[in-house]
């Protein structure tokens, strides 16, 4: 009788415990749980904040841009431009370097190796000129890299201002716009678009 009873104490201690132990590891699942929120809620705002930073740095980059363009086409013609872009759209885009933002503009097809696609940018691409294709329309692209940068892809569409450097030759494209575009760039790939086709994107970098 005694041992029986040391035995139903002994059983009940073991079920105490066991207890015990799943409810420590019931509380270490939730704070883990809540832990995971806290950070994907984080990164959630980060990512949305970069979405807003983006979108304000790309819309004051290109008004800039292509107000001076403009300006440049109609007072000196297009073979000014080519010179305006090739020199002064550099330091336009590379202003906040210092500040951990890099703003660039990178195309499959592009004019100067400079804006060559990154592997990641290449996949991008694709995504964009796909969907453009398939007449659908792309969403900006935030995402954050292995090494802790947050990238922004925003797609660029033919306006009828890029057709004077961008467009068919013989068309929109003059035939000295061509010769200088050939001397200037002899790996240019970026001609023969047509309106609204899918050129190029936008891609900043915020690294701090």
């Amino acid at each position: 009788m005694l041992s029986l009873l040391k035995q139903k104490i002994k059983h009940m201690k073991y079920i105490g415990n066991l207890i015990l132990v799943l409810l420590v590891l019931s509380m270490v699942s939730c704070d883990m749980t809540k832990k995971k929120e806290k950070i994907a809620e984080k990164e959630k705002a980060e990512l949305e904040a970069a979405l807003q930073k983006g979108n304000q740095l790309v819309k004051m980059t290109f008004e800039n841009m292509s107000g001076k363009l403009k300006s440049t086409i109609q007072e000196n013609g297009a073979i000014e431009a080519i010179q305006y872009c090739r020199v002064e759209a550099v330091p336009l885009t590379t202003a906040l370097e210092e500040e951990g933002i890099k703003i660039s503009r990178t195309s499959s097809r592009y004019r100067s190796p400079y804006n060559a696609p990154s592997e990641e940018a290449k996949k991008i691409l694709s995504k964009f000129e796909n969907e453009k294709a398939n007449g659908q329309k792309s969403e900006t692209v935030v995402h954050r890299s292995a090494d802790g940068t947050i990238h922004y892809y925003k797609p660029i569409y033919m306006q009828a201002l890029c057709l004077n450097c961008h467009g068919d030759p013989g068309i929109n494209v003059s035939d000295e716009v061509v010769t200088q575009l050939k001397e200037l760039y002899p790996e240019d790939k970026a001609l023969g678009y047509k309106m609204n086709d899918m050129r190029a994107a936008w891609h900043v970098e915020f690294s701090k």
